[in-house]
């Protein structure tokens, strides 16, 4: 959004954005890796997240959890919460918190 770039900073289970002007903040994570969704962004915890993808038309971003084997999302209030994945590494198609597992 605006040309700033969201990045997956992966060892440090963060979510950052490099903003036009060139200062560096954290979105989301603390920093220690982790599974937790919270109201405020920077309490959440991720596992070495890998991959992020901005969704234009909510103002969210979704993020590839990888060590939790989940999709989370942060969404444009701060929130952090779970999409999709049971928490189990593997293949499975099915309901998206139950039954859906992610490599």
């Amino acid at each position: 959004n605006n040309g700033e770039l969201i990045i997956a900073d992966r060892d440090n289970h963060v979510i950052r954005m490099i903003k036009n002007d060139g200062n560096v903040i954290t979105l989301a994570g603390n920093g220690q890796c982790g599974f937790k969704d919270s109201n405020i962004a920077i309490d959440a915890q991720f596992h070495y997240p890998t991959n992020v993808a901005y969704v234009s038309n909510d103002n969210s971003i979704l993020v590839a959890d990888s060590y939790n084997h989940r999709i989370r999302k942060i969404k444009s209030n701060n929130n952090v919460i779970t999409i999709a994945g049971c928490g189990i590494s593997g293949f499975e198609n099915g309901n998206a918190l139950i039954n859906a597992k992610f490599y």
